[in-house]
């Protein structure tokens, strides 16, 4: 049975944590040749510029050409995926940073059988898609556009789900009420949906993290160092969301998955029984009562 406490940050202490951050500090300076010191001016300057372009939110944008690029966008992501099935089904993918989410929801893609609704395809680009690349910035841009970009992802799934394309949507599911809201309007629409949680201890997707932004330094693609503190705020809220929907029988899921992701990599990711998850939450409750 997997430990489900080691998805969280509050079963682990302060020093647990600055180890994790120092020893993938250690190994992304190595790689790119530089003093720790360095590097860590270097994540800092780009925090600061993250914070700083975020006061400038481009969906404040209501030229002409803002328009007609967002309409660009949709007409790329739609040509992306105009032979992809319509069953009317969609899995929505829940997870933390780093758990595993996007290599999973290319699998469910399946070569474009499925259409995958993605903020992030739009932030930094896929296929042949225009997306914001530009402003994103390797990350300095990343809250500037995030409003936007999720503008248009809601657009973009209300098109699709109005002709029954089958969807895969990974989410980090931190509320309740945005996963239960895609829910209800997908149902409302004839969809059967599947909800999936992928897990992965908490450790494990910090250091996946830093992993992950080497791998894209070294093919050359837009990269992004995702800051801890986003890690922490999310914590095991994406668990949290996935057993409520459980525990609470919602009308809008017609089934299950759960995965866990601890293992080595090229390896198949081990199916989670259902029922643990529930023994997990029922423990849980009554060591609150």
């Amino acid at each position: 049975m997997v430990d489900f406490k080691k998805h969280s940050l509050k079963n682990y202490t302060y020093d647990d944590v600055n180890e994790w951050l120092s020893e993938g500090l250690n190994n992304v300076a190595q790689i790119m040749n530089i003093d720790k010191e360095q590097l860590k001016a270097r994540i800092s300057e780009q925090e600061g510029e993250i914070a700083k372009r975020k006061l400038h939110p481009t969906i404040d944008d209501h030229s002409d050409e803002r328009k007609a690029l967002r309409l660009s966008i949709l007409a790329d992501y739609i040509d992306l995926y105009q032979d992809a099935r319509k069953d009317r089904r969609a899995v929505i993918v829940l997870g933390q940073i780093a758990s595993g989410k996007t290599s999973y929801c290319k699998i469910l893609e399946n070569g474009g059988e499925n259409a995958i609704v993605d903020v992030d395809f739009i932030k930094q680009g896929h296929g042949f898609m225009q997306a914001l690349k530009s402003d994103f910035d390797n990350g300095r841009g990343t809250d500037m556009i995030h409003e936007e970009a999720s503008m248009l992802a809601k657009e973009y799934l209300n098109l699709m789900s109005n002709f029954g394309y089958n969807l895969v949507i990974p989410k980090a599911g931190t509320e309740f009420s945005s996963i239960d809201k895609i829910a209800r309007l997908l149902k409302s629409k004839g969809y059967n949906i599947m909800l999936c949680y992928i897990d992965l201890p908490i450790k494990k997707c910090v250091e996946r993290n830093f992993y992950r932004f080497i791998y894209e330094l070294k093919q050359g693609v837009p990269s992004r160092l995702v800051p801890f503190n986003v890690i922490e705020n999310i914590d095991d809220k994406p668990f949290k969301t996935f057993s409520k929907f459980l525990m609470e029988h919602s009308p809008y899921i017609d089934q299950y998955s759960a995965f866990s992701n601890d293992v080595e990599q090229g390896e198949e990711m081990i199916p989670i029984d259902i029922n643990d998850i529930l023994d997990y939450n029922r423990l849980e409750e009554e060591e609150e009562k």
